[in-house]
């Protein structure tokens, strides 16, 4: 990881970072956070910052308005928790094809 980070990614970091200090014992990291350390987990989500921020660039081309879908309350928790394989021994981003996949879905239900 670059020591330097965009200001977007910034922002998506502390957002995802929200979502795991909102539950910081949720079964899905947990285990990983138990094993490795608070600072551990968060370096791992700040990591994956630029994905998270690319996958929902994507989706802004492929729908008309993602306006009612908030990006800080909704959509990256919902990023997190779709978009990560959460293994106890190393959490690692799915496949770029199967969370944009995920996200159409999401985005197609909410209507």
């Amino acid at each position: 990881m670059s020591d330097t980070i965009t200001s977007s990614a910034a922002h998506t970091a502390m957002s995802l970072w929200e979502e795991v200090c909102a539950d910081i014992n949720d079964p899905l990291w947990e285990p990983y956070r138990e094993a490795y350390g608070t600072n551990a987990l968060r370096e791992q989500i700040l990591s994956w910052a630029s994905d998270c921020d690319g996958d929902w660039f994507t989706l802004e081309q492929e729908f008309d308005s993602l306006y009612d879908f908030s990006f800080d309350w909704e959509y990256c928790p919902t990023w997190l928790r779709g978009c990560v394989a959460w293994d106890s021994s190393h959490p690692h981003l799915k496949p770029t094809d199967e969370r944009l996949k995920y996200l159409r879905v999401v985005v197609t239900m909410r209507g």
